[in-house]
């Protein structure tokens, strides 16, 4: 705030400095008068930008238990007068709304620009976003409240994720939305991961392949293990079964005997005669 300066036209003296103050400017502080110079001295207030006394014509800007010249209380930013503006105090500095907004305010993690008051903004993992920027990294719509996927390479919102990125069953070829089965870069639900033979689920099974195609242990020893020469029985060549080859001829180790003396013949001479194994001891 300013002072009035009065003219006197009788002949008082200044109140300190007892100066006639006839045909003089005066100011006066209560009841007493005193000469611009002792006024200014005694009242007015030092300026905190540039240190100098605000004269009583001069308007004094207060801020709490500061003051300064309006043409000293400027942004610290960008030097703008702040004599008529809004400004914020931080720190010590006296800064513009929109230097704050540029320098302090969050900014989106997307457009880098500041979210000015009153608008709407997301939060995600640490990150800010303002609504509209918050996108599928897909189709770029907003995906504001609505559901997404978050992956490496972006968010998704549930549409995109599901026609683009989804796993989907080899089988089925629906979404796979928990755990699946991985066989031949495919990846199946458990209840449609079958053997091919008897239909049974087999994604806590061990199983076997055949020409692509996934059998149980069980199936794909009675459709394509050789058998037995003697019992005719599938021999599995699973675990620690054995089997003997001989020519065209496969048997279990157990089944691999003589046929007279019915001693094995695993690592020993025999011989074949009319399609039945005998030893060398034995006479045919």
């Amino acid at each position: 705030m300013s002072v009035k300066l009065k003219q006197s036209a009788s002949s008082p003296e200044c109140s300190k400095c007892m100066v006639s103050l006839m045909g003089r400017q005066y100011l006066m502080q209560g009841t007493r008068k005193f000469c611009v110079e002792c006024y200014e001295s005694l009242y007015c207030n030092t300026c905190q930008g540039c240190k100098k006394i605000i004269s009583a014509e001069s308007r004094d800007i207060s801020y709490k238990e500061l003051h300064f010249h309006d043409t000293c209380f400027t942004c610290t930013g960008c030097d703008k007068s702040l004599a008529n503006e809004s400004f914020i105090h931080k720190e010590g500095q006296f800064i513009c709304a929109k230097c704050y907004e540029d320098k302090f305010s969050p900014k989106c993690t997307t457009c880098k620009k500041a979210f000015k008051p009153g608008i709407k903004r997301m939060e995600y993992q640490g990150k800010s976003y303002h609504e509209k920027c918050f996108c599928c990294s897909a189709c770029g719509d907003a995906i504001g409240q609505k559901s997404f996927v978050k992956r490496e390479d972006g968010i998704f919102c549930k549409k995109c994720f599901e026609t683009k990125l989804a796993n989907k069953c080899g089988k089925c070829n629906k979404i796979i939305k928990t755990s699946g089965v991985a066989y031949k870069d495919q990846t199946f639900h458990e209840s449609c991961f079958l053997c091919e033979g008897c239909g049974k689920k087999m994604a806590h099974e061990q199983f076997v392949t055949h020409e692509e195609a996934p059998y149980c242990v069980d199936c794909h020893v009675d459709k394509f293990s050789k058998k037995c020469h003697k019992c005719s029985k599938a021999i599995s060549g699973f675990g620690e079964s054995k089997m003997i080859v001989f020519e065209d001829c496969t048997w279990h180790v157990e089944c691999f005997v003589c046929k007279m003396c019915n001693s094995p013949l695993e690592g020993e001479g025999f011989i074949m005669h009319e399609g039945d194994t005998y030893c060398t001891e034995c006479e045919v």
